[in-house]
């Protein structure tokens, strides 16, 4: 879907959605949603970072469980 809104239609749109209280709570849902994302994505680079340190355990045996496939029957 593609709006055309000039400046003052948009204007008269956040206006009518501040009055309601809509464009605040949109503001808060997009900040939930980032924050949310942001949380995921931090899990996902310390997995990351932990699978492939030998110094950890589980990268330990993420490493070893690698070799072990390629070069043991």
């Amino acid at each position: 879907m593609d709006f055309n809104f000039t400046e003052q239609q948009k204007l008269k749109h956040i206006d009518i959605g501040e009055n309601e209280g809509w464009y605040k709570s949109l503001v808060e849902f997009q900040i939930y949603v980032y924050r949310r994302h942001l949380a995921a994505y931090r899990i996902q680079q310390e997995w990351f970072r932990a699978k492939y340190d030998y110094n950890n355990p589980i990268g330990q045996r993420f490493i070893n469980r690698g070799y072990n496939e390629c070069f043991e029957e």
